[in-house]
């Protein structure tokens, strides 16, 4: 899960949400400057659908004991981390071989920078089987995309990387909206306002950065705008988490689905 802190209390993000909104920013993705979406419904499935491998977790999320709150996408552990990933590029083909490509891709690429030296033998092991594993399943799914009538012009070495890449901003700017700017990933030094590194544009790569006006979520400038329309409108749903920490698991995963819907929209706008 992802967390947004507010005045009123902290909101719990499913990642699944989440990733329903990076689907609704790729739709309305490409201009002159950043360039199309291509294959357009394959790559906004692979957005949309990048996290499908925590539908399971969700419905059964574990307690971290630090916290008192389920655990955040970046506190589970890695062994559960991975097979999550592997899990996710299986369901994943069920929807198509560009969609479960950009997963898989997607959840590697969570593994570039792993600290393999601080990490313990068994999570040293986990981490090489799962990329062992995807790039297998990535190699063989490559194979057969560059064979496809449809899909052919589309799977090249440059042109994957840039839909990998398309599917990672799209993947950010969520991120960045869901946490309020806060995450590692993309926060800056400034509060509400956030940085999204290494974006693909039409030849080339740049930086977006997203400010909330006066400090208004919901009212966000992005720059440079990468956009096909002047404004775009975004929403995701969360649960209201309660002020008092959870300390047993069944009792958070009832409080969860007794918690009261909260939606997030967001008005994003050029510079």
């Amino acid at each position: 899960m992802m967390f947004r802190e507010t005045p009123d209390g902290c909101i719990a993000i499913p990642q699944p949400s989440h990733a329903w909104l990076s689907g609704q920013i790729i739709r309305v993705w490409g201009n002159a400057e950043f360039g199309p979406v291509t294959p357009y419904e394959d790559v906004c499935l692979g957005a949309e659908q990048h996290d499908i491998g925590w539908l399971v977790w969700e419905q059964s999320p574990t307690l971290d004991p630090r916290t008192g709150r389920p655990h955040s996408f970046r506190d589970l552990g890695v062994r559960a981390h991975t097979g999550m990933w592997s899990m996710g590029t299986a369901m994943a083909q069920g929807l198509g071989r560009y969609p479960a490509l950009l997963v898989s891709l997607h959840g590697t690429g969570l593994y570039a920078k792993f600290d393999a030296g601080s990490a313990d033998a068994a999570d040293r092991a986990a981490v090489r089987a799962f990329l062992s594993e995807q790039q297998e399943i990535q190699h063989r799914l490559v194979a057969s995309l560059r064979a496809d009538e449809r899909l052919g012009d589309f799977s090249g070495d440059e042109m994957i990387e840039r839909n990998r890449g398309l599917v990672r901003a799209a993947d950010r700017v969520s991120i960045a909206i869901c946490t309020g700017m806060r995450d590692l990933a993309i926060r800056s030094e400034r509060a509400f306002e956030a940085k999204v590194k290494d974006v693909p544009t039409a030849d080339g790569k740049t930086d977006l950065r997203l400010v909330a006006i006066d400090g208004d979520l919901s009212n966000i400038v992005v720059t440079p705008w990468p956009f096909a329309t002047r404004g775009v409108r975004v929403t995701c749903e969360g649960v209201a988490l309660p002020p008092r920490p959870f300390d047993d698991e069944n009792e958070m995963r009832v409080g969860l689905r007794n918690a009261k819907c909260v939606v997030l929209a967001a008005e994003l706008r050029p510079g």
